[in-house]
């Protein structure tokens, strides 16, 4: 690890930032294929950020956005379990309408 960061060190943590708040609205609209660019580009300036150690002046900033980062980042994760126990209950939903129109035409038939 490098122990002297560049200029645009926290920028990298600041945009990944931008970007998570961005992924989280896209996954809200159903954009899934755009929220999975947003992640590829997020990842990036995590990786870039966490490739270097913060010098101590810049510590107090980046560990108020890795905070963000985290409380985002969590919020992330509960939308999407939700988004995923949803999709559950549809599929679920959709088998129990396949299994009554199938009951239906054999018994119909």
């Amino acid at each position: 690890m490098s122990a002297v960061p560049s200029p645009a060190h926290l920028d990298d943590l600041d945009a990944a930032l931008e970007l998570t708040h961005a992924l989280r609205a896209r996954v809200e609209a159903g954009e899934f294929e755009a929220a999975a660019g947003l992640e590829c580009a997020r990842r990036a300036h995590l990786e870039r950020y966490f490739a270097t150690r913060p010098a101590a002046s810049e510590l107090p900033h980046a560990l108020a956005r890795l905070r963000e980062l985290v409380a985002a980042n969590d919020a992330l994760v509960g939308l999407a379990e939700h988004q995923q126990r949803a999709l559950a209950r549809e599929a679920d939903t959709l088998g129990t309408g396949r299994r009554a129109v199938l009951a239906y035409a054999v018994n119909a038939g």
